[in-house]
């Protein structure tokens, strides 16, 4: 008596036609990186606002500095989650497009924290300017490689 060999997918035949892992993935990172180049271009001018202002011994919570970082920070989640569920849009599925566009988001500020102290300390605003250019322009080249990814799942 022969045995039906196991099917190679862990679902069986209930495995889905298409493949978005490669989407997924291209999709994130977009969004992470667009999120990314937009906070380091709001640190650029968080950086330049405070130009001239001597430093205060408490903070100063009203002052154009701390506006524009906390709405930078807060756009760039957001940017980031919105790339991310965009690009995502083929996989049609509520829950996955959410669930990855929040995490997206959340990398998004692991990553600025970790990038942006050490540019900042070392090469100044203009390292956090220059430094925004680069996953902006990561973040265009992988959202067109998201929609071939889209195309060819």
């Amino acid at each position: 008596m022969s045995e039906r060999p196991p099917s190679p997918h862990p679902l069986g035949a209930e495995a889905p036609a298409r493949d978005y892992v490669g989407l997924a993935v291209r999709a994130m990172a977009s969004g992470i990186l667009a999120g990314t180049a937009l906070i380091l271009a709001s640190l650029w001018l968080v950086r330049t606002l405070q130009i001239g202002i001597p430093a205060a011994s408490t903070p100063d919570l009203d002052s154009p500095a701390a506006f524009t970082l906390l709405l930078g920070a807060v756009a760039g989640v957001m940017l980031a989650a919105i790339v991310t569920w965009t690009l995502l849009s083929p996989i049609r599925s509520t829950y996955r497009q959410g669930g990855l566009a929040i995490v997206a988001g959340f990398a998004t500020v692991v990553l600025v924290t970790v990038v942006s102290f050490p540019l900042d300390g070392a090469l100044g605003r203009w390292g956090l300017l220059g430094a925004a250019v680069v996953p902006g322009l990561l973040a265009r080249r992988l959202a067109t490689a998201a929609g071939r990814a889209a195309d060819a799942a």
